[in-house]
């Protein structure tokens, strides 16, 4: 394979004790209190509220440094960016979510470099930067410049680099109930759902199982394209070997419209996927009796609650129609996080306060939150979420408690992580590692990170965000039956074309052809 794969393989190395080595931070970082605006972009339904988060409640103590939030909801944020773009009115800093394109685009310009601070105001992270080569594919631009810090999850070690991003579960106590083998095909996996609907295996004596609960029809359904033997990234592009492909134009991707479509209309999944949010789902799934036969998380236990989330494993990885068997891999490390707009007043603050979480002590903040508070180690090693009356379960502690629950930011995952014994997350991390080995080799990203010239990626992002409202729009129709996919397939496509997709494969394919 050709040596893009390389660099996509290198996401997979251990990263050296010495690229661990913390700088000892000073604080507070400034001797009178400061106050700077952040923009964050979360999932608002769960409710995790940064401004009411003890963590952050805990830096503003000890560094003096005060965060306004803008909060955006996900299903807006890209909007709510653009339009930042287009008028130029910054926060100081975007915690998360800033894509490559706009990183190459705006790095300069609204985005701080950061390359010319790094080795001065984030010993932690230059330490990270210079040992780690992950992070250096991650995070430098082809223009030499650096517009953001990294996430990294060390969690993919345990599977040599292949690390399940979300997991197709299936509650093995309605396997057991009726008598059922865990589906090996995704043709029993169908019945197995058909099953789930007709045989109450509940046994409430009501017909009120959900078989299959996406928790929210834009991403979760898509998690269903391996069936089919494809995957898209998020403007719709797949790498099949060394040729880019628009997946709305594939066979395959027609193929996983129809299985929805047939999903939906035979009863197979929530009817109300379109409208409800991810806390209506979890509120569904932690029912008892269980209402869900199969779900799609990167733990169970988000969508199904603590008590339940023992009933639910995870399905084999199938193989397609086509022969093509994959799963989703998690990427090691992530930019975007931590973006420093031009607009700040305190950039070298901004940049000691992201550096704190690549040292040993706060970064565990940002993953377990406060010793004694949020967690507590066992005489083993271990260690546990600290339960009460207000924070009940590992959902709650991590809410209110620790920042990493709120989605991706500048950090990376501590040591401890692995080492905790907590009931209902520690099963998760072996979950994981098993499917890493069991599938060594399988699991694989859509397509690899790629950089455009300035020029590429404003076009490639203009015709993207148009073609992505109307495949998105068109795929919900098709699968609610509102348009018919045999008669409005051959528009559908004409009007993709007519859109640009050819072009933005173009875009990307010299993209990926520049470092293959």
């Amino acid at each position: 394979m050709k040596r893009i794969f390389a660099l996509i393989l290198a996401l997979t190395m251990m990263v050296t004790a010495a690229a661990f080595a913390s700088a000892e931070t000073t604080m507070p970082i400034v001797e009178e209190p400061i106050t700077m605006t952040m923009m964050i972009g979360l999932d608002t339904s769960r409710g995790y509220d940064p401004a009411d988060n003890a963590v952050f409640k805990y830096l503003e103590e000890v560094t003096n440094i005060h965060w306004d939030f803008i909060v955006v909801d996900r299903s807006s944020w890209t909007e709510r960016l653009s339009l930042m773009w287009a008028s130029g009115d910054m926060p100081d800093m975007i915690y998360n979510g800033v894509s490559g394109n706009d990183l190459l685009l705006y790095t300069g310009t609204l985005i701080l470099d950061l390359k010319p601070y790094l080795e001065e105001y984030a010993p932690n992270f230059w330490n990270l930067y210079q040992n780690n080569a992950d992070v250096r594919l991650a995070v430098d631009l082809p223009t030499g410049k650096i517009g953001s810090f990294v996430w990294t999850n060390m969690e993919i070690e345990a599977g040599a680099g292949q690390c399940p991003n979300e997991i197709l579960y299936i509650n093995q106590q309605w396997l057991d109930a009726l008598g059922l083998e865990m589906p090996q095909t995704v043709d029993e996996y169908y019945e197995t759902l058909m099953a789930f609907r007709d045989k109450d295996p509940n046994g409430n004596g009501e017909q009120d199982e959900i078989p299959l609960a996406p928790r929210n029809a834009s991403t979760d359904l898509s998690k269903l394209q391996p069936l089919m033997g494809f995957m898209s990234d998020t403007n719709n592009l797949y790498l099949d070997g060394d040729t880019v492909q628009y997946a709305p134009l594939m066979e395959e991707y027609k193929q996983w419209v129809e299985f929805c479509a047939k999903l939906y209309a035979e009863g197979l999944i929530d009817p109300d996927i379109f409208v409800m949010d991810s806390a209506e789902v979890l509120a569904k799934g932690s029912l008892n009796p269980q209402v869900y036969g199969s779900v799609i998380a990167s733990a169970a236990f988000t969508v199904v609650g603590a008590d339940n989330a023992d009933a639910y494993v995870p399905t084999p990885i199938y193989t397609a129609a086509n022969g093509e068997t994959m799963w989703y891999n998690r990427v090691y490390a992530n930019s975007g996080v931590g973006v420093i707009t031009t607009a700040c007043e305190y950039p070298e603050e901004a940049i000691r306060w992201c550096d704190l979480f690549y040292s040993d002590e706060y970064v565990k903040l940002v993953w377990m939150g406060q010793e004694g508070v949020a967690y507590e180690y066992n005489e083993d090693g271990t260690w546990d979420w600290i339960y009460s009356e207000e924070y009940p379960d590992a959902t709650a502690v991590r809410a209110a408690l620790t920042i990493q629950a709120g989605g991706q930011g500048p950090s990376m995952c501590p040591t401890d992580w692995f080492k905790l014994n907590d009931e209902t997350e520690a099963p998760v991390n072996a979950q994981r590692a098993q499917i890493a080995s069991d599938y060594d080799g399988l699991l694989r990203v859509p397509m690899p990170t790629l950089y455009y010239e300035e020029s590429a990626a404003r076009e490639m992002s203009t015709i993207a965000t148009d073609l992505n409202t109307y495949v998105n729009e068109m795929v919900a129709l098709f699968v609610t039956g509102e348009a018919d996919i045999e008669s409005g397939w051959a528009d559908f496509t004409a009007t993709v074309e007519a859109m640009g997709a050819s072009r933005l494969v173009e875009i990307a394919q010299e993209a990926y052809d520049a470092v293959a």
